[in-house]
């Protein structure tokens, strides 16, 4: 009960209260305004309403306290105990709680604005709705505390102790936790806007649906945390432990995971696009039908990493460590994988067109029916790769290790870089470079041989035309000649006949101009000289001869001798052509 002298002081106005008991003292609506209560004893006391504005209450003694509506703005409470004290609706705005007990107090709609309760105890606190902007909780431990809806507008809760604490709708846009310990809080639909959760332990945490735009979350421990449908866009997780997380559904475009830890976390149909993940860890993660457009994931560690119908459009893979990873499915168009090591992994049908794997490792990889259409893979290792039936169109393969690889039934269309002998070695459809460059090396080597063929068919041509020429020339010269030598043998003969007198010198004219009358040509252009020579020979030989008969056997004797050589000759001829055309035929 309180000091009835004690009390009678309040009644009669003074202010001078250090010390005072006034336990269980009613004083509802009470004017405490700047009173000095330093050290008082008010336990259960009734300051419902009451005005203590102003007043000095360190060290004072307020359990149980009835507070509700009480005005204790710029009230200095320092080291005061209110453990299980009513203060909703109070006013404390301003006010001095800095290690105060607050332990299963009241607070619910309470103003706490600008208020300083660093190093304050608010175990199992009711601050439901309360209003926290500004205020100091630095190191305060509010373990289980609930502060449903409050708002912490740039609350320095920097070292807070909030384990299992309900913060579920407060507003904490901007609020500083670095360091803070949230092991299994609940902040379902909190806003923690622009939020500085560095260092803060999270283990357990109910984030559901809570907005962590723009927050930073470098180096905070999210272990088995659950942020399913969170908005985390443009967020900076640095480093921060995500391992077995759930974040299905989450919003994390734009934000930064850089060596994040997300081992076996859950990434169902999240929104990854743009987020960087360099060096992050997502060994056994699950990103099925997550989207990663353009998502940065150099040199991150996806071992076992579920991806199946994952949107990795234009992702940067560099380097990073796909082992057992599963990808059937999954969209790696325009992805960027050089250096990846993707060994053994199924990427049967994934689309993989303008892909970049230069250097990638693929050993043992299935690419069947894979899309790899104007891929990059130079240098890549493809060691026992199976590509049957993949579309290769285009793709750079130049210098790739293909031992072993099996490209049954691929379209190596324009491909580039794949030897002859394994080009070769399997059915395919399409010409690559290398055999386009050897059809048209054989074309360029054919159309060469046609054309030295042409050219040698010519020439020939041009020797047997020259040659032809050339005999005709010395044909008609040996005609003009055999012409010369006919036309002057006549002209010798017939002035013999005509100076001839004697019987010998006409019988060997007769035979003479016989052989002539024996040879066509002599014929055909001298048969009617021939006759008249003759004529003449026969006219002179009957005056001094012995008779005509005898003259035309001579005749005769000379058409038979010249036949006999015109056939020789002719004979020598037949045999001279035989040869020739025996040796065209063995040509």
């Amino acid at each position: 009960m309180a000091n009835p002298k004690h009390l009678e002081r309040v009644l009669s106005g003074d202010k001078d209260l250090h010390y005072a008991d006034l336990s269980g003292a009613y004083l509802s609506s009470a004017s405490l305004n700047r009173a000095n209560l330093e050290g008082a004893d008010l336990t259960g006391a009734d300051l419902t309403g009451a005005n203590l504005e102003g007043a000095y209450l360190e060290g004072a003694n307020l359990i149980n306290a009835k507070l509700e509506g009480a005005d204790l703005k710029d009230a200095r409470l320092r080291d005061a105990n209110l453990d299980g004290a009513g203060l909703k609706d109070a006013r404390l705005d301003g006010a001095e709680l800095n290690n105060a007990r607050l332990i299963g107090a009241d607070l619910t709609g309470a103003i706490l604005e600008d208020a300083n309760l660093s190093g304050a105890k608010l175990n199992n606190a009711k601050l439901i709705g309360a209003d926290l902007e500004d205020a100091d909780l630095k190191y305060a431990n509010l373990k289980d505390a609930n502060l449903f809806e409050a708002d912490l507008f740039e609350a320095d809760l920097r070292g807070a102790i909030l384990e299992g604490a309900n913060l579920s709708g407060a507003k904490l846009e901007r609020a500083d936790l670095d360091g803070a310990i949230l092991g299994g809080a609940n902040l379902r639909d909190a806003d923690l806007n622009n939020a500085d959760l560095s260092h803060a332990k999270l283990i357990g945490a109910k984030l559901i649906g809570a907005n962590l735009t723009d927050a930073n979350l470098r180096d905070a421990d999210l272990t088995d945390a659950d942020l399913s449908g969170a908005y985390l866009s443009s967020a900076s997780l640095n480093r921060a432990n995500l391992s077995g997380a759930n974040l299905r559904g989450v919003g994390l475009e734009y934000a930064t995971l850089s060596g994040a830890i997300l081992i076996e976390a859950e990434l169902i149909d999240a929104d990854l696009r743009n987020a960087g993940f360099t060096g992050a860890n997502l060994k056994g993660a699950t990103l099925n039908k997550a989207i990663l457009t353009n998502a940065d994931l150099d040199g991150a560690i996806l071992i076992g990493a579920k991806l199946g119908e994952a949107d990795l459009f234009g992702a940067r893979l560099r380097d990073a460590d796909l082992r057992r990873a599963q990808l059937i499915g999954a969209n790696l168009e325009r992805a960027k994988l050089g250096g990846a090591d993707l060994g053994g992994v199924d990427l049967g049908g994934v689309d993989l067109r303008d892909a970049y794997l230069s250097g990638a490792n693929l050993k043992g990889a299935t690419l069947n029916k894979a899309i790899l259409i104007n891929a990059k893979l130079d240098g890549a290792i493809l060691i026992g790769a199976k590509l049957g039936d993949a579309n290769l169109n285009r793709a750079d393969l130049t210098d790739a290790d293909f031992t072993g690889a099996d490209f049954t039934g691929a379209d190596l269309t324009g491909a580039k870089g794949i030897p002859l002998p394994i080009s070769d070695k399997f059915p395919h459809e399409g010409e690559t470079v290398e055999e386009k460059a050897r059809r048209k090396e054989e074309e360029r080597l054919r159309r060469e041989e046609e054309e030295r063929l042409r050219r040698e068919e010519e020439e020939r041509l041009r020797r047997e035309e020259e040659e032809r020429l050339r005999r005709e020339e010395e044909e008609e010269r040996l005609r003009r000649e055999e012409e010369e030598n006919r036309r002057k043998a006549i002209q010798d003969v017939t002035k013999r006949v005509s100076r001839a007198k004697k019987d010998k010198e006409l019988e060997a004219l007769a035979q003479e101009v016989g052989s002539l009358q024996a040879q066509p040509d002599y014929v055909r252009e001298y048969e009617n000289i021939l006759e008249e020579l003759q004529g003449e020979i026969e006219k002179k030989y009957s005056v001094v001869g012995k008779g005509l008969n005898y003259l035309k056997r001579l005749f005769g004797r000379g058409r038979r001798a010249s036949q006999v050589r015109v056939a020789s000759q002719m004979n020598r001829e037949l045999q001279r052509e035989i040869k020739a055309l025996k040796r065209d035929l063995n040509k």
